[in-house]
């Protein structure tokens, strides 16, 4: 009786993995030629299967599916990107001071008139 349920319980561990090695190279394949989104999702999949950060997984897999030509874009879109940044936050404060000017003399014409 303990051989049957020996081998039973073998078959079934055998088969189950069958079934994750299928799915494992299904998942393979999609990887391989699903693009940048299908990769960017299975990196975040495999990230939370592994504990860490899904958004990181999925950024890495996005960018390693990349073609060089998105990759060397991406690096340049990146690299304005930093580099208008400094204007950006110039002109939000420029356009806070204007506001906070308009603001103060239509506060002191109201009370004037």
């Amino acid at each position: 009786m303990q051989a049957l349920v020996g081998t039973l319980v073998d078959r079934a561990a055998g088969a189950a993995l069958r079934q994750v090695d299928r799915l494992a190279g299904k998942l393979d394949e999609i990887a391989t030629e699903g693009g940048v989104a299908p990769n960017a999702l299975l990196g975040g999949v495999r990230a939370v299967l592994q504990g860490k950060n899904p958004l990181w997984g999925a950024v890495t897999s996005a960018v390693a599916a990349m073609s060089p030509k998105a990759k060397i874009v991406l690096v340049l879109v990146l690299i304005v990107a930093v580099l208008l940044l400094p204007v950006l936050l110039l002109v939000l404060v420029v356009a806070l001071l204007v506001t906070a000017v308009v603001a103060a003399v239509r506060g002191t014409s109201g009370h004037g008139g």
